[in-house]
Order: C-alpha cells, then sequence, then structure tokens
C-alpha cells in the first residue's frame, strides 16, 4: 500500500488522518498545499498516527505557511527514509504522541509567518541529529525546556572560529 502517484490537498480537503502508517512509495508525491496557494500561504494538516515512510524517489512537500504535520499515536513513532521532504522543509511538526517519535532523516523546521516550528505537545522527540531548527524557527507548546540532555550547535552564524557556549536554564514560576 501506500502513495504512489501525486496526492494533492484543496481548501475544502485540507487534512488528511491516517490511522496507521502512512508511506509514500517511489515517484509518489503528497502535496500538502492547495495547487492555487502561494509558498507563503495555506497548507495543509497531515496527522499520522502511525510511522511515516518516506521511500527512495517519493516526496512530501509539506513546507506552506499553514502546513503541520502531526504525530499523535500512542505508540511510539518515526519517520524514515531515505525518501524526503521537499527541501528537507517541515513548516510545523507537531509532536501529540505520549510516548516517543523518532527522526531519522534530515528536516528543517524554518518560520515564514507565524507560529511555525516544533510543537512538542506531549511525549518525547529523538532527534538522531535530523532536526535543524532555523533562525527563525520557534519551539512551544508544553514545557519542552524542563529536561535537556545534551546541546550541540554548529554553523550558527557567520564569523565564529568556535561554538558559542549554550546555557539553558529552566523557567521560573
Amino acid at each position: 500500500g501506500g502513495i504512489s502517484g501525486t496526492l494533492n490537498t484543496s481548501a475544502t480537503f485540507n487534512t488528511l488522518s491516517v490511522g496507521g502508517n502512512l508511506t509514500i512509495n517511489n515517484g509518489g508525491k503528497l502535496n500538502g498545499f492547495s495547487q492555487t496557494q502561494s509558498p507563503t500561504a495555506g497548507g495543509a494538516t497531515v496527522v499520522v498516527s502511525g510511522n511515516l515512510n518516506l521511500n527512495a524517489g517519493s516526496a512530501f512537500c509539506i513546507a506552506h505557511s499553514g502546513a503541520i504535520l502531526m504525530l499523535n499515536g500512542t505508540t511510539p513513532q518515526s519517520i524514515n527514509g531515505p525518501g524526503a521532504f521537499l527541501g528537507n522543509i517541515v513548516r510545523t511538526l507537531r509532536i501529540s504522541n505520549p510516548t516517543s517519535v523518532t527522526v531519522n532523516i534530515p528536516i528543517t523546521l524554518t518560520n515564514i509567518t507565524s507560529n511555525n516550528g516544533l510543537d512538542l505537545m506531549a511525549g518525547t522527540l529523538n532527534t538522531n541529529g535530523n532536526v535543524t531548527l532555523d533562525a527563525t524557527g520557534q519551539i512551544y507548546g508544553n514545557a519542552y525546556n524542563q529536561q535537556v540532555y545534551t546541546v550541540v550547535v554548529t554553523a550558527i552564524g557567520s564569523g565564529y572560529d568556535a561554538q558559542p557556549t549554550v546555557t539553558i536554564s529552566a523557567p521560573s514560576g
């Protein structure tokens, strides 16, 4: 099973809910936007309660400003390749899984309007070093900053010859 052709969303079909795994096959495309929407407008919500599998030669576009990829399973989930998101961009990644989500392919969370980025509603996100939050992306949702195990900062602007010191403090109150 899975998507083997092209699946486009529209202004009236803008939420796709998958009760299990979502697989995009070789040559398959899932366009999470209406063909009439510009990249800075619109976008679909794709809700997956199983794993997201992007097979070789597949493409998933979820890069429009209003686009959301939500993982809401109740058992551990993963985002798998070797396929890719268009430009590696996921406009908003929403995690609402009380267990965990593991990202196994590169994604970039970037903001072009507001409230784009990582929305951690429940559970644990294991990035495996595959998630990039660019300078415009945001993190919001539950108290995401209560536990930080490791922070590695690389390539943060130009003119740096060493990694900066990063200090993370728990919020007061």
